[in-house]
């Protein structure tokens, strides 16, 4: 699917859609820790 051949009112549903996954995202609370070069427990050890 490509953005470019959908209708105004296909984007349109396809951002509500999108608005509905991002708040039922948000919803959950999430604590992600995308950290990179973050040693182990087991490196920690050492």
């Amino acid at each position: 699917m490509s953005f470019q051949s959908l209708g105004r009112d296909e984007l349109q549903a396809q951002h509500e859609v999108q608005r509905h996954n991002y708040a039922d995202l948000q919803a959950k609370k999430l604590s992600l820790d995308l950290t990179r070069g973050k040693p182990s427990s087991e490196q920690l050890d050492l």
